[in-house]
């Protein structure tokens, strides 16, 4: 008698009405885009400009129409430092043309910011929450953009484990430059993952547009990876580079400003 009554409040507590087919989307996808300060006012506005081309594409819309259920969610989040996040979307529901302009056209009309530092972990954490209130949606998608290393809040690989935990997928798109020319390794190994998980690299910002439209064909479609790496592929990438050189230049500028004889404030690696 117990365990019928205990079975009966437990189906009670953990129960939730069926959702209807209608009510469903293909896809739940967060847009996280960098907006921390190694970004330009030139780079950050064509970055901008490169999501709301994509939106009013028609090889993008009909994408989205042609999907099981015909429609998607999106939500658009700028992030930067730990402590730097603006949702920037709230979650929208695209089915045509006149909702994915309608997309496009708030993304116009919302102010340009930058912040500080590049906390690719406080982004995915971010954008993990955000899923609580998101639409049911047959796969789970945080799109992520960065031109840098995180180098603020928790460590990366903590934040993609817990992204991981609760199903969600993780595609990269990292802006390959001068200060991160293994960018795109770091993002295979440390950033994304989750099923069917996949990368495209911007080796220039004036070909951000047209990448970020066909990575945002090929996940929306559920095409998959470009690429399969193994394990013999390349050498494995520091997930914690970003780390150090904050380290590197904060005993740096130590050094210069006490000549080398502050060992007691440096800050070492343990």
């Amino acid at each position: 008698m117990i365990r019928a009554i205990v079975s009966t409040w437990l189906c009670f507590l953990f129960w939730s009405p069926p959702v209807a087919a209608e009510e469903r989307v293909d896809v739940a996808l967060v847009l996280a885009a960098d907006i921390s300060y190694s970004i330009g006012p030139y780079e950050l506005d064509l970055q901008r400009r490169g999501y709301i081309r994509a939106f009013r594409s028609t090889d993008v819309i009909k994408t989205i129409t042609s999907g099981r259920r015909g429609r998607i969610a999106v939500s658009y989040l700028e992030w930067a430092g730990e402590n730097s996040q603006t949702l920037v979307l709230p979650w929208t529901i695209i089915d045509g043309f006149e909702t994915s302009y309608g997309v496009a056209e708030a993304l116009t009309k919302a102010p340009l910011q930058r912040s500080g530092e590049t906390s690719i972990s406080g982004a995915l954490d971010t954008a993990r929450t955000l899923f609580a209130t998101a639409p049911p949606a047959d796969r789970l998608i945080i799109d992520l953009s960065a031109d840098g290393y995180n180098n603020s809040g928790d460590l990366v690989e903590a934040a993609r484990a817990r992204n991981l935990w609760f199903g969600i997928t993780i595609n990269g798109l990292p802006i390959v430059n001068d200060d991160a020319p293994d960018l795109e390794a770091y993002f295979r190994d440390c950033v994304s993952g989750g099923p069917g998980h996949f990368n495209i690299a911007v080796s220039e910002f004036d070909h951000f547009a047209p990448t970020l439209k066909r990575k945002l064909i090929a996940e929306i479609a559920g095409l998959g990876p470009e690429r399969v790496y193994r394990a013999n592929d390349a050498p494995q990438a520091d997930c914690e580079i970003g780390e150090r050189k904050v380290r590197e230049e904060y005993n740096r500028q130590l050094d210069d400003i006490t000549g080398g004889k502050s060992e007691r404030w440096r800050w070492s690696e343990d």
